[in-house]
């Protein structure tokens, strides 16, 4: 029940006079209709003095008033015909039916010293207890409550409890709440209180139970503790400070005001909270504003919310950017106010501004970069004004024109002549409002020449903007941009263009015929072989037949093998995919293996081959051996290709010049063979070129070998010449920058050779492990082999191999040819495993690749899995002997050609 009502209800007892008094204070909280007939002087607000004087006989109770459950007295007077209260009883009668009757919903008077109940008044909202005894009515009391309140109901109102409490010096009301169960059948918050009576003539204790609904006030603090917390959670604190006292209530979430101290002064919290929590330059912001004093002046000049902006420490000790808010709540009881205080994070909200007007002003910056004119229109009052300007475009200079003048100027005086039809059907202001209105459109764009401030035609980008659009307005950006250097660069880039497809075509006929060449180079060893080999069928019983046969039969498949290594080689040359091993290497080893690579060769048309080395040619340099041995062999090959029998073929390495540790070292490649004509010297180095020689072509070659010793050259930084004459020779000259590793020369006596009988290899007695997965292949390794008396065991797979070797005794085999590509278990699989093993020839075996992957890379990993050599199917035999018997003499391998 509201204030409001038990007021209105006391008011309506007309014979009793009735004051509600503050105990704090000593202020009156209520004075009754009847207490102010009877003291006009008395009236909320003032002090309480005994107004009614000594021929009243008063009655005083303690009671809490309102729903904020104040602590207060209530003052009762009836004042008798002579103004005497005769009869004490009447009064504690006419004072319950005026104040309590109508108050509150049930009324229960009890003598404690007899344990008696004497009245019992209730409102009929719930089922009133018909026992007389305490006992009985306590029992039917409890059961209509909740069963969660009983057991406290029961000990706070039990009667030895009450004697107890009331026995005090400062006895006071006891109170609790709980619920009850109506006559509707629900359950209803109650307030109950027992009140300390004064003792009556006889010396009783006596004492008034009052129970009040309370749904109204609970469901209010509810939803207040609700949004308490909400805002809690919300804000991370609440302060309630009232300005008249200085005290406040705080209700925090945020653990940065777990470290201050409670405090009920507000002005020593608020000191703790700024020198604790606000950053040190805004301490003095925040004290000017927020200290009781500076928030009093504040709000008598008539503010109602204060507000600052400041950097606050949070509970991890990183000052973030908060809003500091300050709610005035007035007070309407006391005529005061309070100050509801608290704050938001806006950190976030900062950055977020903060970098809004950065790329604001990013943006204003890069569109007035960007453009030349920017002008703004409203297309319908013709209004329209520059943004901005530059010098040297054309602009109407004449005063206070229109939007529909000034286009129809720039039609006439700027724009190109051959263009104007075209800007005046897109861009002139009928053309604009139509495109703009049918809102399918809301952005036009034109490029057109206008003409310059120095009388020169420049390509423009015009660009008109629908900015917004109503029933009264069409307002529009336009937007100028020189683009003649980019118009320009477009056309060199379709210049660029056609040429580029003009080369593709180019290329696609030059692939074509390239095609159509490899197709003939191909197919006429092809037919070679297939040819010899179907005559060598038919003359099986002709030995001399069958070897001329076969000895052409080696000839045109060393031809496809070059075709298809020169092929490959150029491919990757022209995509790009080329690349150095730059490494040290030992120049005197190269040569060595040239010499004998070249030596064999010579000895078949008995031409004499030497290498001469000059003194100050070092030893050890840093570069790509391989590439070198490369190009070298492919120089050396033409001239001992294209010499005479009984011809003279040298390789001479001489030193042109040395600075900062790098060396220019020559190579001149020179014979006496057939040579070249003019004509066929300027186009020597490109693909598929060579010089038809009388007689036809016998496999002369692809024609890619110069042109790619030419590229590989360039790779390396080098120079490659030519000096010939026809029917006199050739000289070719090779200049590659080299870095040299050591000081020490590396002189290499000249080396000349003529035929000399061949050596007989014997391998009598030695025993190698052959694996290779490939039947036909197995047969001509063990056939080669056991040619030169080598004993041949053979496993068909890695796993085999492994097993084979790993039961044999050691020293058992004296080397192992490994093919890489099997099944079941690869070769660098078993070469690793083979190495792994505990046994004393696992790591002195030689292991020899003969493979067909003629990758570098594949080589490298051979390498690294324990492999010494590395042969390329097809293999040849002589290779083949020559590096068996550097293997089994424990000489240093002959490596891999390095292939992409």
């Amino acid at each position: 029940m509201s204030v409001f009502t038990k007021e209105s209800q006391i008011n309506g007892h007309a014979d009793a006079a009735v004051i509600v008094v503050r105990k704090e204070d000593n202020r009156i909280l209520f004075c009754s209709e009847a207490a102010k007939s009877l003291v006009p002087e008395a009236g909320a607000g003032k002090l309480y003095g005994g107004l009614f004087g000594k021929d009243v006989e008063t009655h005083t109770a303690s009671i809490e008033w309102g729903e904020e459950k104040t602590p207060a007295y209530v003052v009762t007077a009836v004042p008798g015909k002579k103004g005497v209260m005769k009869d004490r009883q009447m009064v504690m009668d006419m004072t319950m039916d005026a104040l309590l009757g109508k108050a509150f919903d049930e009324i229960v008077y009890m003598n404690l010293t007899r344990d008696k109940i004497v009245m019992v008044r209730e409102s009929g909202m719930y089922e009133a207890a018909r026992q007389q005894s305490r006992e009985g009515f306590e029992k039917e009391f409890l059961r209509t409550l909740h069963s969660d309140d009983r057991d406290g109901f029961a000990r706070h109102f039990g009667r030895e409890n009450l004697i107890r409490e009331f026995s005090a010096e400062d006895a006071g009301p006891v109170y609790r709440e709980g619920r009850r169960i109506g006559k509707d059948g629900q359950y209803h918050w109650i307030s109950m209180q027992a009140l300390p009576m004064t003792e009556d003539e006889s010396g009783d204790r006596m004492t008034v139970f009052l129970l009040s609904t309370i749904d109204k006030r609970k469901t209010l603090e509810q939803e207040t503790r609700m949004m308490t917390n909400s805002m809690v959670s919300l804000f991370g604190e609440l302060l309630l400070v009232d300005m008249k006292t200085g005290k406040f209530i705080a209700r925090k979430s945020d653990e940065a005001m777990n470290s201050l101290e409670e405090q009920e002064d507000f002005a020593q919290f608020n000191r703790m909270y700024g020198e604790r929590l606000v950053h040190p330059d805004n301490r003095k912001k925040f004290f000017e504003m927020f200290t009781i004093p500076n928030m009093r002046k504040q709000i008598e000049e008539g503010k109602r919310q204060l507000n600052m902006e400041l950097r606050r420490r949070n509970s991890e000790g990183e000052y973030r950017w908060c809003e500091l808010i300050g709610i005035v709540m007035d007070n309407d009881l006391s005529g005061d106010y309070k100050v509801f205080l608290t704050f938001r994070d806006i950190d976030e909200l900062r950055k977020a501004q903060r970098e809004k007007k950065n790329a604001d002003t990013r943006f204003v910056a890069a569109v007035n970069s960007f453009y030349d004119t920017i002008y703004e229109a409203e297309l319908n009052s013709g209004y329209f004004r520059f943004w901005k300007q530059t010098d040297d475009i054309l602009y109407d200079k004449r005063a206070s024109v229109n939007l529909e003048k000034h286009v129809e100027w720039c039609i006439n005086t700027k724009i190109h002549p051959d263009y104007k039809a075209a800007y005046k059907e897109k861009l002139d202001i009928p053309s604009i409002k139509k495109a703009f209105e049918c809102g399918e459109k809301k952005e036009l764009s034109l490029e057109v020449p206008e003409l310059c401030a120095d009388g020169k035609y420049r390509w423009f980008s015009v660009q008109v903007q629908l900015l917004y659009r109503d029933e009264d307005e069409i307002r529009i950006m336009v937007y100028v941009k020189n683009i003649d250097d980019a118009r320009k660069e477009e056309e060199r880039k379709n210049e660029e263009l056609r040429e580029a497809l003009n080369l593709a075509n180019q290329a696609s006929v030059a692939k074509s015929e390239f095609l159509s060449r490899m197709s003939h180079d191909i197919r006429s060893p092809m037919n070679a072989i297939l040819g010899m080999t179907a005559i060598a069928a038919e003359n099986l019983e002709k030995p001399d037949k069958i070897a001329d046969c076969l000895e052409k039969i080696g000839v045109s498949a060393k031809f496809l093998l070059s075709l298809i290594n020169d092929v490959l080689d150029m491919s990757r040359i022209e995509n790009g995919k080329m690349e150095l091993d730059l490494k040290p290497f030992d120049l005197n080893g190269l040569l060595e293996q040239l010499t004998v690579i070249c030596e064999e060769q010579s000895k078949r048309k008995e031409q004499e081959f030497t290498v001469e080395v000059s003194p100050d040619v070092g030893r050890r340099y840093m570069g790509d051996s391989l590439r070198i041995q490369q190009v070298l062999m492919n120089l050396l090959g033409n001239s001992m290709k294209y010499t005479k029998e009984r011809g003279h073929i040298s390789l001479r390495i001489d030193r042109a010049s040395a600075e900062a540790g790098r060396e220019k070292l020559v190579f001149c490649v020179k014979d006496d063979g057939i040579g070249m004509s003019k004509e066929f010297r300027e186009r020597l180095f490109e693909p598929f070129e060579q010089e038809h020689l009388e007689g036809g072509r016998v496999f002369e070659g692809s024609g890619l070998g110069l042109s790619i010793t030419q590229n590989l050259v360039r790779l390396m930084n080098g120079q490659i010449s030519v000096e010939s004459e026809k029917d006199k020779g050739s000289c070719f000259i090779v200049t590659v920058p080299l870095e040299r590793m050591e000081d020490e020369t590396g002189e290499m006596p000249a080396r000349k050779n003529r035929p000399e009988p061949e050596a007989k290899v014997d391998f009598s007695g030695k025993r190698v492990l052959l694996v290779e997965d490939n039947e036909l292949n197995m047969e001509i390794a063990k056939s080669l082999l056991e040619m030169k008396n080598l004993l041949v065991e053979s496993a068909w797979n890695g796993a085999e191999a492994v097993s084979v070797f790993e039961h044999a005794q050691p020293g058992y085999f004296h080397a192992v040819l490994m093919d890489i590509r099997m099944p079941v278990m690869s070769g660098l699989e078993a070469a690793s495993r083979i190495r792994s093993l505990d046994r004393a020839d696992a790591q002195t075996i030689p292991i020899i690749a003969m493979t067909a992957n003629a990758f570098w890379q594949e080589a490298k990993k051979a390498e690294e899995a324990g492999i010494n050599g590395y042969l390329t199917k097809p293999v040849e035999p002589e290779v083949l002997y020559r590096t068996l018997e550097k293997a089994l003499s424990g000489k240093r391998l002959i490596q891999p050609r390095k292939e992409e």
